[in-house]
């Protein structure tokens, strides 16, 4: 490994229990030559429903407590798989929680052959993302396609861009059920909205749109803003996700970030009040949110989606089966060994 080794210098991965974070790090210790390479591990034990926001700053707290204060320098890469995967029965249960859930292909584990899981999966797919100086935050149970690349911006957002901007796409991509993104600057995001409280929120025409797939890169130093921001919160034990929480307060204006709230039945002064909070953040980072398109994307969080994608990965030339063919470590019978 040393340096041929492509991949995050820092894994983080939230899982549910003690007993899933036991078996988490001998597994991903066990299989350093295929998954983990040199990188530092922490497997941390995400012990409430924080959000992915809040949860990602806990998550980083805890890798800083087990693996030191500097141990975040370099590039690092935060991987949710809390979760019992309820919506993955009756291929989880409490033996074999939704990461533990396999694909097919093949991971060697101490020198052998085993099949991959899906966290396994989504780590090494994942690993050409990784950038220096930048904390990546990912879902334990999607694989992507794309070229690798990281906005310039202080936060870079993996999205899926749309063929335009217009009422009929809104409405065939569902898109009132997903995070939006105007993707012409100033870049804004809104999350699942109607195109009208979409406009209005970011207070123009958008001439072009992506799906945000919750998956971003960001400069530590905006984290560390916002965990100071949010120190009370998080001693409180209050819940935030990151694209109601951070995203639109951070690229709306207030009024345009209390409508949007309003919208979705929340309140508008606790919405203008905590933006008024990430007016420190806002000014110094500005602009902070760009973003980093994706060809394509599988989710297997759900049965349903589980059993279509590997359906998928079944045929010959899929992206895929491509997908998997290069994260996938040739079997001994193979011979040799991919990097």
């Amino acid at each position: 490994m040393g340096s041929s080794w492509a991949g995050y210098d820092v894994l983080v991965v939230t899982v549910s229990s003690a007993a899933s974070a036991r078996w988490w790090s001998d597994r991903l210790e066990a299989g350093r030559e295929h998954v983990a390479g040199d990188a530092k591990i922490a497997v941390v034990v995400e012990d409430r429903p924080a959000g992915t926001a809040h949860g990602t700053l806990l998550a980083l707290r805890a890798a800083r407590a087990m693996l030191g204060d500097d141990a975040l320098v370099g590039s690092a890469g935060v991987f949710h798989a809390a979760g019992a995967g309820t919506r993955l029965e009756p291929l989880t249960s409490r033996a074999c929680e939704k990461p533990r859930v396999r694909l097919p292909g093949v991971v060697r584990i101490d020198g052998r052959d085993d099949a991959i899981t899906l966290l396994e999966a989504v780590i090494r797919s994942a690993n050409p993302w990784a950038a220096a100086g930048r904390v990546a935050v990912w879902w334990g149970d999607q694989l992507f396609e794309g070229t690798p690349a990281v906005a310039e911006a202080p936060v870079s957002l993996l999205v899926q861009p749309l063929a335009d901007a217009e009422a009929a796409t809104w409405a065939s991509e569902g898109l009132h059920a997903y995070g939006v993104v105007a993707t012409d600057a100033p870049v804004a995001h809104v999350e699942k909205a109607d195109r009208a409280t979409f406009v209005r929120a970011i207070g123009r025409e958008p001439s072009a749109v992506a799906r945000s797939l919750g998956v971003f890169s960001a400069d530590p130093a905006l984290l560390a803003a916002l965990a100071d921001v949010s120190a009370p919160d998080l001693a409180a034990g209050r819940r935030l996700d990151t694209d109601r929480g951070w995203w639109m307060p951070l690229t709306l204006t207030s009024d345009g970030y209390a409508h949007a709230c309003a919208a979705a039945g929340l309140s508008e002064v606790e919405a203008r009040a905590w933006h008024a909070r990430l007016a420190p953040i806002r000014e110094r980072f500005a602009p902070v949110l760009g973003v980093a398109p994706v060809r394509a994307w599988w989710d297997f969080g759900t049965l349903a989606h589980y059993e279509r994608n590997v359906r998928l990965a079944s045929e010959p030339g899929s992206a895929l089966r491509a997908i998997l063919d290069r994260i996938t470590a040739p079997t001994t019978e193979q011979g040799g060994r991919r990097p």
